[in-house]
């Protein structure tokens, strides 16, 4: 995995409403917690992946190694940073945390 070497990786999601975007990035919701491996969409697979990577170069290497991860939608043209909930104060401005682009 490039990723773990200090390369910026991204996953970008397009497509019409119903298209799949979602089952194919998360996976089946309607397995409850989606134990098995199977039921994962690609976001899930590669978050495990990419930690046990990280696990086994940091064992190796003996060093320390940062992760950081950032989840966004884009939804008529604004942008909403969905692993933030929005504050008190934001929540008057907008229901969803929305920022204009």
């Amino acid at each position: 995995a490039e990723c773990t070497r200090g390369v910026s990786c991204c996953v970008f999601a397009y497509g019409h409403t119903g298209t799949g975007k979602t089952y194919t990035l998360l996976g089946s919701t309607s397995a409850g917690d989606a134990t098995e491996q199977e039921d994962w969409g690609l976001l899930p697979r590669t978050v495990t992946n990419l930690l046990t990577d990280l696990d086994q170069d940091q064992a190796k290497e003996q060093c320390e190694l940062r992760c950081t991860v950032s989840y966004l939608e884009i939804y008529n043209e604004r942008l909403r940073d969905l692993l933030v909930p929005p504050s008190k104060e934001e929540a008057g401005k907008s229901s969803k945390g929305d920022v204009n682009v």
